[in-house]
């Protein structure tokens, strides 16, 4: 689908030079010639134009540029071979054939040259001009192709032809004498094989050899095979004319000398002859060229599905020679220089020649050059495979230009377009389309305008701008063409060669050979002003597109050889195909080697905000106004259209801002798209327009789809994030955790309103969507019990049924405890009779009451099975057993509780079972709770002694009506029991109340608890001085002691562990430093990730916490030699210093001081506050020795520069210390919150008393 545009010509005219030979730089900056005229090999600058002589010599018949050797190779007919090198400027006779030379050529590597002889000898020599072989072109082929008659045409049948059929056709003998005895040769692009095409004895034949020099392959017998020869670079073809059953061709063989495919030339051999062939390095250009006449003719084909498509034709008056680019990133690059010295570059790219889509009725045309036919297709209406189309348009001349209208009027609509041939006449097409059930059909052209441009060359640009001026160009002149009085308005001369002109907004932009993009004004006097640049590309890309968003403009640019795309001169992507944009400019579609990706240009241009997976190598042909569909080309030639989901919803919800539901619904149904949207993209515009929605969607079956799709869920969040939803709903009930039954509900009431009957099956769904099965089946039955409706009410259970389980209705329709209503449901289905009508019967003969209880007893509806039996029980108390054992085997004791609530026994009963289950299950708490309003006072006493609620104990002994004494024994079991458990406050306020008179006890206690300063209010209130000697000193001079001792051990403990982590660090740094001591150094490769090294150890996930421990226990474990020695030692010390600065103990500390002062421990008092002052001391001094910098930032990212210079320094030594395997909280170093718990009079030292 796609047409070949040329993008630039430059030329310059080298007056007094004809060239004979031409050979490229491999850079394309230098071209080398031999002039015919002077017989002088020189070279030619492009970029000063500057022509400079290398050598004379007469007769050379080759030359070539020898990139490996930076030296120019040319051979003479007299069979010299020469070598020019540009180091030292001279030229060298490297080698002579005494022979002579007929054609000389270099394999595309450059690593091999074939010679061949005026004797038909063919020497095939190394680059260095050693012989690797010399051999006859007469001699036989290694593989020469030999057939023994089977499936010959003498044995095949013939049909309706006959057996005269079966005579062979002989093949005429050429007359050797009257040939060209041209020899030539051509190599296959890897450099493998290479054919010499010569005059045998037969007549013009090739013969193919591999680089070894071995021959290989003899081509078949052929009658009027011609000169020229060319193999396809990447490809097994091996192209030449021929002329066959009055056919001119070009005959496609193989590798083995087959024929394997032709293409027919438009023209007879009489009136044309191809004179040359070429390939581009790509293989998709066959470049031939004619004489006719005084004319020399280039042809440029292209093929696709097996169907050759002539793209272009150019008509010389002069003699040429051309070859095509040598330098890989140019491909599609020609040299052309002419007899009359003027030197050419054209540089040619592809194409899709497309309708604009500036209107609504754009129809989404391609067209395609094929010599002097344009295929068009209207894709908007049908997907038609190349070679075929819509329709064809004949021309007169072979079109070379194809472009369609972008501003329209009345007569003129966005399907015409203009042909513009090599001899600058153009045409004007209107399309003409009928209507069809599946669209516009289009059926024929209509030719409105046919004019002849007359400037100086041929046109290289040209835009049909608006129905009345043409804006075309040649070289760096830009000309505004005026169609209706068919003259130039004027013209605009640019800086450079134009490459290619497009239209944003009101500007027309021309691109010039730098990439700079120039906007391009016409004015109301048909004038063309030039702006300021308009912008500058990195470099000359081939496809430009501009746009804008809200805040810029943005230019899209792709050069194609390096699929590279840019964004205002910034690459956003590689490996870029092709890319286009919608025409309502919201999303930039591009395609990789097998992706189709989205960007979103009013969100963030270049960003991707969707993926899809495409067949690999397709390309974007177009995309289809007003549709989602993109159109593909498969590399193969075949098309192919998706509809991306991203286009869809973007059309979806264009039908949702105009309330058109059905539209919207269509398309949705057909994509497959989840009808939420239809809600979530404009909730409150779809629950204020919902009856309107009804009306249009009058399909039930619709309906039903539309609400059985329903989820709590917004899919513009979820499933679709490209779709937005910025609208805010009115209504405080409607929330998307509630959407469900907010939207049925709304319907429901709707239905009603509307027609009732008519949306039966809707609302059925509703009830189902809202888990409300019972109204479902209530409104079946009411239907039903109406009459007259029982065909209706049948369809309406069969419906329902297909939305739910048969036995989950018919236990929905049995927990209605309608026997009539479960019969008509079990009907409707596939269950035996003999299932349910026995049970029904046994139902029927019991009370009422006891029925629904054994019908929720089935259903394992308990909870109301216990309300049903509850009911009984205060008329029937022998249906209570009955109830607690249902009670206690499904534990339903809360609706048992609600149940009984105003049946006192019942419920003190009901209680007790209660506080025993939740006794069992460890509930302790609850469980006296449960007895206690059971009445079952010793057993809620007995759950809260278990506990040590010691409040609540004596409560339950009042209502137990305990005795003092009693009470007296209970609360000395409890203080012991807390004195046990550590709970010294709580036995002292028991001691207190039960033992007024124990104030030993007491003190004891409160000493135990560390409450010093209670100990002495309690000793000074009650004036027992003597308890402070025999109780209280002793017991604080023991607290000393341990605290001593803990701080001294703490300290050592501490000192320990820091020392050892240094030592571990230090030897690890050696061993980073010195890797040749590692001896595991060997088991990692320089290029190791992190995550291979530390992240192995972390990358873990656990099934149990049991396994987690484990995994710590082994991790963390401070046994010397083990692997993670350091990270269990920071672990270890970073617990032990929150253990000593945690608040508890500096105020322990701090009491245990006072108390000491104020007991006149006062030795006792300052040795403590010294000993804990300098352990704090010790750890704020080496915090920073145990703590690192590089530690703080293991597993964060740098922010600042200085974080970033840090980061780089210790990355290394990070991997190396595992440092990530440290926990988060342990990366950093403790911070000291120290209280005041040091006493002024030690500071300043107090004197010992006397």
């Amino acid at each position: 689908m796609r047409n070949l545009k040329l993008i630039y010509k430059r030329s310059h005219k080298y007056n007094g030079i004809k060239a004979q030979l031409m050979s490229q730089h491999v850079f394309d900056n230098i071209s080398y010639i031999y002039d015919e005229n002077d017989k002088i090999v020189k070279s030619i600058d492009h970029t000063t134009s500057e022509i400079k002589e290398l050598c004379s010599f007469d007769g050379v018949i080759a030359l070539e540029y020898v990139q490996i050797n930076d030296c120019l190779c040319f051979a003479t007919e007299s069979g010299e071979i020469i070598i020019y090198n540009f180091n030292s400027n001279d030229y060298e006779v490297v080698g002579l054939i005494s022979d002579g030379i007929e054609t000389m050529s270099w394999s595309p590597d450059q690593e091999l040259v074939v010679f061949i002889t005026k004797s038909y000898n063919m020497i095939l020599m190394f680059s260095t001009f050693d012989v690797l072989v010399e051999v006859s072109l007469n001699a036989k082929a290694e593989k020469e192709f030999i057939t023994v008659g089977w499936g010959k045409k003498e044995t095949q049948f013939h049909g309706s032809v006959g057996k005269n059929a079966r005579k062979k056709e002989e093949i005429e003998v050429q007359n050797i004498e009257q040939l060209d005895k041209t020899i030539t040769c051509c190599w296959r692009g890897d450099g493998d094989y290479f054919a010499v095409n010569f005059v045998g004895s037969n007549g013009r034949m090739f013969k193919v050899f591999d680089k070894e020099g071995v021959m290989q392959y003899v081509s078949e017998l052929c009658a009027n095979l011609q000169v020229p020869i060319a193999w396809k670079p990447f490809g097994l073809w091996i192209a030449k004319p021929e002329i066959y059953n009055n056919k001119y061709t070009i005959t496609l063989f193989e590798r083995n000398g087959l024929k394997h495919n032709e293409l027919i030339l438009p023209f007879t051999p009489d009136v044309e002859e191809v004179i040359d062939l070429c390939w581009n390095q790509d293989s998709d250009i066959l470049l031939i060229e004619t004489k006719c006449n005084d004319l020399y003719i280039l042809y440029f084909y292209t093929i696709c599905n097996y169907h050759w498509y002539l793209k272009q034709s150019m008509t010389f008056s002069n003699k040429l020679i051309f070859n095509w680019s040598q330098n890989y990133t140019e491909s599609k690059q020609l040299h052309i220089i002419k007899s009359n010295g003027e030197y050419s570059i054209l540089k040619f790219d592809f194409i899709v020649n497309h309708s604009s889509g500036q209107s609504e009725i754009d129809e989404s045309i391609v067209a395609v050059i094929d010599g002097k036919k344009l295929l068009l297709t209207n894709f908007k209406s049908q997907l038609v495979p190349p070679p075929m189309s819509s329709i064809t348009v004949s021309l007169p001349n072979s079109p070379n230009i194809v472009s369609f209208l972008h501003e329209t009027n009345t007569f003129w609509d966005s399907n015409s377009f203009m042909t513009i041939d090599s001899l600058n006449l153009v045409k004007l097409y209107r399309c003409i389309f009928t209507n069809t059930v599946n669209g516009k059909r289009l059926v024929h052209t209509e030719l409105a305008k046919e004019i002849q441009i007359k400037i100086p060359s041929f046109i290289n640009h040209a835009l049909w701008i608006n129905a009345h001026h043409l804006l075309i160009s040649n070289g760096s002149v830009l000309y505004l063409y005026s169609i209706d009085s068919e003259t130039l308005l004027s013209e605009l001369q640019l800086e450079d060669v134009i490459c290619d002109i497009i239209k944003y907004e009101n500007l027309y932009i021309a691109q010039i050979l730098d990439g700079t993009l120039i906007s391009i004004q016409v004015t109301t006097d048909n004038l063309i002003i030039s702006d300021v640049e308009f912008h500058k590309l990195p470099e000359l890309c081939e496809r430009v597109l501009v746009t804008s968003n809200s805040n810029e403009k943005l230019i899209y640019a792709l050069k194609n050889l390096k699929k590279k795309l840019y964004l205002n001169g910034k690459e956003i992507a590689t490996d870029v195909t092709s890319f286009t944009i919608t025409n309502d400019n919201d999303f930039l579609l591009y395609t990789t080697i097998g992706e189709l990706k989205f960007i979103k240009i009013n969100q963030n241009p270049e960003e991707v905000i969707d993926t899809r997976r495409i067949e690999r190598g397709s390309r974007i042909v177009t995309l289809v106004k007003n549709k989602s569909q993109v159109i593909f080309q498969l590399p193969r030639g075949n098309l192919e259209t998706i509809s991306p989901r991203i286009l869809s919803l973007k059309i979806i919800k264009k039908h949702l801002n105009v309330s058109n539901y059905k539209l919207a619904f269509d398309l949705i149904r057909k994509e497959r798209i989840n009808l939420n949207l239809i809600i979530d993209v404009q909730p409150q515009k779809f629950l204020d327009d919902m009856k309107l929605f009804i009306q249009q969607i009058d399909n039930i079956q619709w309906l039903n789809l539309f609400l059985t799709e329903l989820k709590n869920e917004d899919i513009t969040v979820t499933m679709y994030k490209y779709c937005d939803n910025s609208e805010n709903v009115k209504d405080s009930a409607y929330s998307v955790d509630h959407k469900i039954n907010y939207v049925c509900e709304k319907m429901l009431k709707i239905f009603t309103e509307v027609d009732k009957k008519k949306y039966l099956l809707p609302s059925i769904t509703c009830y189902v969507k809202n888990e409300n099965i019972e109204n479902a089946l209530q409104l079946i039955w009411d239907l039903k019990k109406e009459g007259g409706n029982d065909k209706e009410a049948d369809d309406a259970v069969k419906y329902l049924l297909y939305l739910i389980d048969i036995n989950v209705l018919y236990n929905y329709a049995l927990g209605m405890y309608d026997y009539q209503l479960v019969m008509f449901v079990a009907q409707k289905s596939q269950k035996d009779p003999k299932e349910f009508v026995p049970f029904l019967q046994e139902l029927n003969k019991l009370e009422p009451l006891y029925a629904k209880f054994k019908i929720d007893c089935h259903l394992k509806r308990y909870s109301k099975a216990i309300e049903h039996i509850a009911k009984l029980c205060e008329s029937d108390e022998s249906k209570f057993d009955e109830c607690i054992d249902v009670i206690k085997k499904h534990n339903v004791y809360e609706a048992a509780l609600n149940a009984f609530i105003n049946h006192s026994k019942c419920y003190q009963k009901v209680c007790s079972l209660f506080g025993d289950y939740l006794r069992m299950k460890g509930k302790l708490l609850d469980a006296s709770l449960m007895y206690e309003r059971g009445h079952d006072y010793q057993q809620a006493l007995s759950s809260a002694r278990n506990i040590l609620d010691w409040k609540r104990c004596l409560i339950l002994a009042r209502k137990s009506n305990y005795g003092e004494t009693e009470l007296n024994d209970l609360a000395e079991k409890l203080i012991l029991s807390l004195n046990e458990l550590g709970r010294y406050l709580e036995a002292s306020e028991l001691i207190r109340k039960f033992k007024p008179n124990d104030k030993k006890s007491l003190i004891e206690t409160l000493m135990n608890a560390r409450e010093y300063s209670q100990v002495l209010f309690e000793i000074a209130i009650s004036g027992n001085e003597d308890l402070i000697n025999s109780i209280v000193k002793p017991s604080l001079l023991q607290h000393f002691e341990i605290t001593f001792k803990s701080i001294t051990d703490d300290k050592s403990s501490y000192l320990t562990q820091k020392q050892r982590l240094l030592y571990l660090r230090q030897e690890k740094t050696k061993r980073i430093e010195n890797p040749q001591d590692d001896e595991d150094e060997d088991m990692f490769s320089d290029t190791t990730s992190i995550n291979s090294q530390t992240s192995r150890n972390t990358a873990k996930t656990f099934r149990s916490s049991k396994n987690k421990r484990k995994y710590e226990r082994k991790l963390f474990n401070l046994k010397e030699g083990n692997k993670f020695e350091d990270i269990a030692l920071l672990d270890s010390i970073w617990k032990l210093i929150h253990k000593i600065i945690s608040h508890e103990t500096q105020v322990m500390i701090k009491y245990m001081i006072i108390a000491g002062i104020e007991m006149s421990m006062d030795e006792n008092a300052k040795e403590l506050q010294k000993l804990y002052k300098d352990l704090l001391l010790t750890i704020k001094h080496t915090l920073d020795e145990i703590w690192l910098p590089e530690m703080m930032s293991a597993g964060k990212y740098p922010d600042t520069e200085e974080e970033m210079e840090l980061f780089n320094l210790n990355t290394s030594l990070k991997n190396k210390l595992c440092y990530d395997l440290i926990k988060p909280e342990q990366r950093f170093k403790p911070k000291l919150n120290v209280i005041d718990f040091e006493m002024e009079i030690f500071r300043e030292g107090l004197k010992k008393k006397n």
